[in-house]
This record gives structure tokens, C-alpha cells and sequence, in this order.
């Protein structure tokens, strides 16, 4: 059974790009001539995400705030026929995700599929949890999406179209001991998933959260 929110809008076409690191090439699958952000793009779920959206045709940025791991992790894609557009940003962060957009829709077009999937966990008992691992958990779970969001959504709205795509946890729907903080940026997390979706509830957009620990599958 597909999760929740795994299902993209799927346009069958062949369209030529003009790469940003090669010449003109065609481009064809599902997802071909469509843009796609993958935030925390550069391991684990994100990369994977990355790949399949890249197999699928899309039009591919990744960014994350290591350049070596953004730089391996192009490499690794490169290797397997996927090119992306790799930039450094740290995401809890206003001005840097304003950047971060703006390169990807000067370089490569307008965002159509945006997956927030930067995370972290800290854990254990909460009253023994300091100020500032909790605003490490929040910021990046939380306020990282909401940043991400709000900067693409009025494209969006302008083009009437759009994916935004919550990677999100059972921890967002569950309680668990020492699990304090990250419990609380994951149930946030489909709080402002579900607004999001009431607020862009017409037709051609989606605010989508996934409950998984193994990321969506595509197609």
C-alpha cells in the first residue's frame, strides 16, 4: 500500500534540458520537466528520495548543510545517471533557504515538488535535556519546514501547482519515553502538515506528510 502523500502528479513527456554541469540531453519518465527540492538531500532518506526522483525524470536539486557530504552524495548520484544541483544551506535559516530557492529557480526553473526531509533526533529524559537541544530538535524538524514551505508556496500558488511532501515519523502520532523532543517536533510537524494542506486545498496542490522511517515510494 503507497503511504500517504507518495503519489506525485505524473506527466508522461520527452522534453530536452540544457544541464547544469553538461550539454543538452533528453530527459524522459514520470516525472520529466518538473522540479524537485530534496531538503537533507545529501544521506540516508533523502539521498534515496533524491535518486528515485531523479530516475523519474524530475529536474534535480538536493542541498543540506555539509558541502563534502552534498559532494559525495552528487558524485554517488552522478555515478548512476541521476545530476543534481548541490548547495550548502543550512535550512533553519531564513536568509539561506531565500538563497537556496532562489539558485535552484535560476538555474535549473520554478520548484514543483519540494520534500522537507532534513531531521535530526536528540534523546533521553527531557528534564535532563538542555535550551539548546531542544531548539536543535525543533529548528531543523520543525522550523525548517515551515521555511522551506513558506518560501515556495507562493510560486505555487501563482502557477496554481505543486508538491510539498513532509517526511515526518510514527513519532508524530506516538509517545514514547525519552523521546521528549523529538516526539514534539514530529507531532508539529503534521500540525503544520495538515494546515498546510487546508490552506492549499485546491486543485494541483498537495501538502502531504509521510509516516515512515524508510522514506515513500515513488511510481
Amino acid at each position: 500500500m503507497r503511504p500517504r502523500g507518495a503519489r506525485l502528479t505524473e506527466t508522461h513527456q520527452t522534453v530536452g534540458r540544457k544541464d547544469h554541469h553538461s550539454g543538452e540531453r533528453p530527459v524522459s519518465g514520470a516525472l520529466a520537466g518538473q522540479v524537485a527540492l530534496v531538503t537533507g538531500g545529501s544521506r540516508g532518506i533523502g539521498l534515496a528520495i533524491a535518486r528515485r526522483l531523479g530516475h523519474m525524470g524530475a529536474r534535480l536539486a538536493i542541498c543540506a548543510r555539509s558541502p563534502e557530504r552534498l559532494e559525495s552524495a552528487r558524485l554517488q548520484m552522478a555515478s548512476d545517471d541521476v545530476i543534481a544541483l548541490a548547495i550548502a544551506a543550512d535550512v533553519t535559516r531564513a536568509f539561506e533557504v531565500t538563497a537556496a530557492i532562489d539558485r535552484v529557480q535560476t538555474e535549473i526553473g520554478p520548484i514543483d515538488i519540494l520534500v522537507n526531509c532534513a531531521g535530526l533526533g536528540i534523546f533521553g529524559a527531557f528534564h535532563e535535556r538542555s535550551e539548546l537541544e531542544w531548539n536543535t530538535v525543533l529548528d531543523t524538524n520543525l522550523k525548517s519546514v515551515f521555511l522551506m514551505s513558506r518560501a515556495v508556496a507562493p510560486e505555487m500558488i501563482r502557477r496554481s501547482y505543486g508538491h510539498i511532501v513532509n517526511i515526518s515519523s510514527l513519532a508524530g502520532k506516538n509517545a514514547f519515553a525519552n523521546g521528549a523532543l523529538y516526539c514534539a517536533s514530529k507531532w508539529g510537524l503534521m500540525g503544520l502538515t495538515n494546515c498546510i494542506a487546508e490552506e492549499l486545498r485546491v486543485p494541483g496542490k498537495r501538502g502531504d506528510g509521510i509516516f515512515t522511517a524508510r522514506g515513500p515510494r515513488f511510481g
